[in-house]
């Protein structure tokens, strides 16, 4: 199993200190920086890549939100834990897809359950199993695409993309080969793709379904997909469980 590695953006120093402490309670979770203000915070994140970050709501600089939103544009598998001594920021929190949302004061074993949770949602080696009955049925051979990627192009048959994200300021393509990189926007990408088998699962992934092996609970709000052919672990948003439900199990709409 990977290592929880986190970064806490906490403007309270008390705070930052029992978030150290706490975290480092447990062996697999690695506490990698501390940041007191959202710019500190984002000039980290993009030094040390962290695949956990927890996030105070009113940092100087650059508030708590804004910097969610910059680090899920950066990396929208990252898991984002907002700390808050004020409830009304829950909605604009879980707009980014934050995993979790403490608000202060909170019971030391609330964090503990967190990070548990965290914890266990790591990737580890994926299993064969198919978790559902997937359909089948496979595009023509024909169907393919051709990717700018830097100053080549590549073609790629659609059937054999497992998802497409945005990493960085690129968008990222994973297919049964590898990945390549491209300048095309993921919002093109989902209207051009806007049909099965393809479906934007999360606000950062267009996935293909018929790759879909298992999915598993990630936080209260997210799940992540297990997929054929890469050991990467897109994301499904809560609210579209049921429309990829009824894709896998033959009801499409």
């Amino acid at each position: 199993m990977m290592q929880l590695t986190v970064l806490i953006a906490e403007d309270d120093p008390e705070m930052r200190h029992v978030l150290r402490r706490v975290a480092e309670e447990n062996g697999s979770v690695r506490v990698v920086g501390e940041a007191a203000d959202g710019n500190e915070a984002l000039e980290l994140f993009l030094t040390l890549r962290p695949n956990t970050v927890f996030v105070d709501v009113g940092l100087s600089g650059k508030d708590g939100v804004a910097l969610a939103r910059d680090i899920y544009t950066l990396d929208p598998q990252v898991r984002l834990v907002f700390i808050t001594a004020y409830d009304q920021y829950r909605a604009e929190a879980f707009d980014v897809y934050a995993t979790d949302y403490l608000v202060k004061p909170f019971k030391i074993d609330r964090l503990r359950q967190t990070l548990e949770r965290l914890g266990s949602t790591l990737p580890v080696k994926p299993s064969n199993q198919p978790s559902y009955e997937l359909s089948q049925q496979a595009l023509p051979s024909e169907f393919s695409r051709l990717f700018r990627d830097g100053s080549k192009a590549v073609v790629i048959d659609l059937k054999d993309i497992a998802f497409i994200t945005r990493e960085g300021r690129r968008t990222v393509v994973y297919h049964k080969k590898g990945q390549l990189q491209t300048n095309e926007s993921l919002k093109t990408l989902s209207e051009e793709f806007d049909g099965y088998p393809f479906m934007r699962t999360h606000k950062g992934f267009i996935v293909n379904v018929t790759m879909v092996r298992e999915v598993i609970p990630a936080g209260r709000w997210t799940y992540e997909l297990i997929l054929e052919h890469t050991t990467q672990r897109p994301l499904l948003a809560k609210g579209r469980y049921q429309k990829l439900k009824q894709i896998i199990d033959g009801k499409r709409t």
